[in-house]
């Protein structure tokens, strides 16, 4: 591609504004400079959120997902990640006794209400093999 009488005078090294030779180059035709590569990351890192919201919910069809804004009395705070509906997740650290010796356990549980009681609850243990060694009787 032939270069226009007026890009001479742009395409000169470190012309650009933050980051130095860094961003400092073109693809084709464009410049990419530091608002572009910002402008990359941030439409991945959307996407990415997207696609998470999407796998949350009951489908992975883009064109059928419903990712409902957070509740209202949050204002600006941070929404809570999972309590969506019924079903809560709760990250717990508990502190056990393993013949004399304290040993904390991560556990992370998924917990699913009706009618305001419990009705599923599903464990998962960061290190299988270290809940062993604390449930063994010894």
């Amino acid at each position: 591609m032939a270069m226009l009488s007026f890009e001479r005078k742009y395409r000169v090294r470190g012309g650009t504004l933050i980051g130095g030779d860094l961003f400092d180059f073109w693809v084709g035709p464009f410049y990419v400079g530091f608002f572009g590569i910002t402008t990359a990351f941030f439409a991945v890192l959307g996407t990415v959120m997207i696609m998470w919201g999407a796998a949350m919910g009951p489908t992975w069809n883009p064109w059928q997902i419903n990712i409902a804004p957070p509740d209202i009395s949050n204002g600006l705070k941070m929404a809570p990640m999972m309590c969506a509906g019924d079903t809560v997740t709760v990250r717990i650290e508990l502190v056990v006794d393993n013949q004399g010796m304290d040993e904390t356990l991560k556990v992370v549980e998924l917990l699913r209400f009706e009618n305001g009681r419990v009705a599923e609850l599903t464990p998962f243990y960061f290190d299988a093999a270290q809940v062993h060694r604390c449930a063994r009787k010894g």
